[in-house]
């Protein structure tokens, strides 16, 4: 068992959709015809011959007439939670649904492929298996993650899209919490694999094929982690394993900044097991295990120049084999250090032995001066090329490395290490 010293806050119920996802798509290329849309007259919407030809009246291309009709439907369809609830399909046929305003998946997708082909287009039904609401990270697929989305051709290409998943998400209250989300319109096939996988293989649209363990046994992707242009590195797969200690590496596009958190049966475990920092393109994700156990890695994301708050991008299954007994914690960082894109190179650990001599190497950009603060005293680590370094004898509680950014007498906090 972990001490509950170590133990935080719940871990939240998984979640097939978070708030704050961004989109991937430029917001200008379809504003206007998303406008036309959502506000169609409700003289237009009485049956789906005149809605239809309504919704692709003012276009010529048949993307933005796809657009049309994707962007009316998640805006004016909502899920049908009361049918999902109690395993119902609710209505699926195309007039019962825009009659009723409601569906679940399979309503959606139906409703769609009838005003694509109602408007002259090719658009497909496509059943499979989908890492939604209900679905637990690492378990194998059963009817309870059934999933319909669909497939269309434009201009004798085909495409994939999730309409129910572009309306919006069920919450663990088990409330449709209606949000339209861009990310589900004609999304990159090697990207929906990682959530969506369909019963016929040929609507992978992959020319690699995956395989139904494959898909179970890939890493919990979320939209939001394409969106930022993250890519996996080092693990691939969902569940890993690992000794006493992990090192996870992203490819990062640069202006994203990425946190973790350590869970063991939903619960938080204090951030000290966990740390990461940037290098170059790569973001680096260390944690280290308090018990042989199984735990939940859980990342997140946003853009520096972002004050939002972080959102969820991917969770990892840790199955740790030992305790770690060397690294015991990390050392404690303030924001500041990764605003300023710091990096320690040693020592990672929080807790430095009392009474050795201890070295200390970082890189930080754009400071004036890097020092130690210890018992009062201020002393100025030196640079060599584009690495801070110095020597530093451990006594008393703790010893903080702080900058200065300009030439006042001011210094801010970056790392905190305790003598124990």
């Amino acid at each position: 068992m972990i001490p509950n010293g170590l133990l935080k806050i719940i871990l939240p119920a998984l979640l097939s959709v978070l708030l704050l996802i961004p989109s991937e798509s430029d917001g200008n290329e379809f504003k206007k015809t998303d406008e036309y849309a959502i506000n169609a007259p409700e003289r237009s919407e009485r049956d789906i011959l005149q809605l239809t030809a309504y919704l692709i009246k003012p276009f010529k291309n048949q993307k933005h007439k796809v657009r049309a009709i994707f962007t009316w439907i998640t805006h004016h369809i909502a899920y049908d939670t009361e049918s999902f609830l109690n395993g119902k399909f609710g209505a699926v046929y195309p007039e019962d649904i825009l009659q009723r305003r409601k569906a679940v998946c399979e309503g959606y997708a139906r409703l769609f492929k009838k005003m694509v082909k109602t408007a002259g287009m090719e658009a497909e039904f496509i059943g499979g298996y989908s890492k939604s609401y209900n679905y637990e990270p690492g378990s194998l697929f059963s009817k309870q993650n059934s999933h319909a989305w669909n497939a269309v051709k434009i201009d004798g290409q085909w495409y994939l899209l999730d309409v129910t998943w572009g309306a919006g998400y069920m919450d663990e209250h088990n409330k449709f919490n209606a949000m339209f989300n861009d990310y589900y319109f004609l999304t990159p096939p090697e990207q929906l694999i990682q959530s969506h996988f369909p019963n016929e293989v040929k609507w992978q649209l992959l020319d690699k094929k995956w395989s139904r363990a494959d898909f179970e046994q890939s890493a919990y992707i979320k939209a939001a982690f394409f969106s930022y242009g993250i890519k996996t590195e080092s693990h691939k797969q969902y569940q890993v394993p690992a000794e006493d200690s992990l090192l996870i590496i992203l490819i990062n596009p640069g202006d994203i900044q990425i946190v973790g958190r350590l869970y063991y049966n939903r619960t938080e475990l204090d951030v000290m097991f966990i740390f990461t920092q940037n290098q170059k393109n790569k973001t680096e994700i260390r944690a280290v295990f308090p018990e042989s156990a199984q735990y939940t890695l859980r990342l997140f994301a946003k853009r520096k120049s972002d004050s939002h708050t972080y959102t969820w991008i991917m969770d990892y299954l840790i199955d740790a084999k030992k305790t770690s007994t060397q690294l015991m914690g990390f050392v404690e960082k303030y924001s500041l250090f990764d605003d300023l894109n710091g990096y320690v190179y040693k020592p990672l650990n929080r807790f430095l032995n009392p009474g050795s001599v201890t070295n200390f190497q970082l890189r930080i950009d754009k400071v004036n001066q890097v020092v130690f603060i210890k018992n009062d005293r201020i002393i100025p680590l030196t640079l060599n090329g584009s690495l801070y370094s110095g020597s530093l004898p451990i006594d008393g509680d703790e010893t903080v490395i702080a900058v200065k950014l300009n030439e006042g007498n001011q210094y801010h906090y970056i790392l905190r290490y305790v003598a124990k």
